[in-house]
């Protein structure tokens, strides 16, 4: 078997899935996971996904795009224009070129909105930092992702509360449990807003090098371990099992109780922005 990179993207929403989830953690989604496969021990062809025709040809777009956009592109991205013709396709060298161009806002669980932020893309990791790049205010494993795209209101027990200026959601695992991150455009009136594709590349990008670096995990440590660690308690050891609950991956509680917050989930969302309950994300 060997995936598409549709396969990595929720069919509702949009947003990347992690191979492993029946469900989508942004809109509740069905989506097809693909843990009983892996356990077997099945190629899902991700680490081919650079060699994908569908990624090579939209490298190579948006390679001409950016360059054609910017005055000095064509040199500065010189390095990547033949993509066409090379034998895998320079995700991670044209999304840095893409991403060190912009400046970012993000919030990071429940924490107050950071400014200023500057994003950098490693084939397994994604790190936020300032100016100075010692200055980390995140540092994550590509292959914790459990989700990234555009964001959507929860689907239930109520409609969810999404933060104002928000551009991109996700969730990682940290510590057995999902932990939220949202991306947004920079604070400030005069502000420099990103392109409204920007963000929408971004979420696709670092989908597909999520995808293939979850697959490289699982090789190394095993199925079962790396469904433990993208926050998943009920992988059982047994490979012939699928985890979760009637097949679809359940919400790790928190040490009080509660479900652990989910991309879009009102709690993060209100408690983040310091903004009324109910305010979401101006168009465009």
């Amino acid at each position: 078997m060997s995936l598409a990179p549709s396969d990595l993207f929720c069919p509702s929403c949009g947003g990347y899935v992690h191979p492993f989830l029946d469900a989508c953690p942004a809109c509740r989604g069905r989506s097809h996971g693909r843990y009983s496969e892996a356990a077997r021990g099945e190629d899902l062809g991700l680490a081919r996904l650079l060699r994908h025709p569908v990624v090579l040809e939209r490298v190579s777009a948006l390679t001409r795009t950016f360059a054609l956009q910017t005055a000095r592109g064509v040199g500065a991205l010189s390095g990547v224009l033949g993509t066409e013709e090379e034998e895998e396709a320079d995700l991670v060298g044209l999304l840095n070129y893409f991403a060190i161009r912009a400046r970012y806002r993000a919030w990071l669980d429940q924490a107050s909105p950071q400014d200023d932020l500057r994003l950098h893309l490693e084939p397994d990791r994604l790190v936020l930092h300032r100016a100075r790049p010692a200055d980390t205010v995140l540092d994550i494993e590509l292959h914790t992702l459990r989700s990234i795209g555009r964001p959507v209101a929860s689907g239930a027990p109520a409609p969810g509360v999404l933060i104002h200026g928000v551009e991109l959601t996700g969730t990682h695992a940290r510590q057995g449990r999902p932990v939220t991150i949202h991306l947004g455009n920079p604070g400030g009136l005069f502000s420099t807003r990103a392109r409204p594709d920007h963000f929408q590349v971004l979420g696709w990008a670092i989908g597909i090098l999520a995808g293939m670096a979850a697959e490289r995990r699982w090789r190394d440590v095993g199925v079962a371990e790396h469904a433990r660690e993208i926050g998943e308690a009920g992988a059982g050891a047994d490979p012939g099992t699928r985890p979760g609950v009637d097949g679809a991956f359940s919400v790790p509680s928190l040490p009080d109780g509660t479900r652990g917050p989910l991309a879009g989930d009102a709690a993060t969302a209100a408690e983040g922005d310091g903004r009324p309950e109910g305010e979401v994300p101006a168009a465009g």
